[in-house]
């Protein structure tokens, strides 16, 4: 029983995290808050994990605090890249929630 209302409270402090981020939009129906809740958070943790495992590795231990700085910087540009390209294929099914 604690580990379910353990999951219950992690995932309202992820859609917490992930409504800060988008702020001020926000769901306004129940299949909005059903879309954050079953896609947002799961794809917040594996964010998280990706992050941990690219930005915390023997590679980047290795590197200076200059390379680990451009190294940072060439993930973000990379992710950043890849989310624009995202929201472009997937402008016509967002609709005016987001975009």
């Amino acid at each position: 029983m604690l580990s379910v209302v353990a999951l219950i409270g992690f995932s309202v402090c992820c859609a917490a995290a992930i409504l800060a981020g988008i702020y001020p939009y926000r769901p306004s129906s129940a299949a909005g808050w059903l879309a954050i809740m079953s896609f947002g958070v799961p794809f917040y943790l594996a964010a998280e994990f990706l992050g941990d495992r690219l930005l915390s590795n023997r590679f980047t231990a290795r590197l200076g605090r200059v390379g680990r700085i451009f190294y940072g910087v060439l993930v973000l540009g990379v992710v950043v890249t890849l989310a624009a390209m995202s929201v472009e294929v997937l402008r016509p099914y967002l609709g005016n929630w987001i975009l």
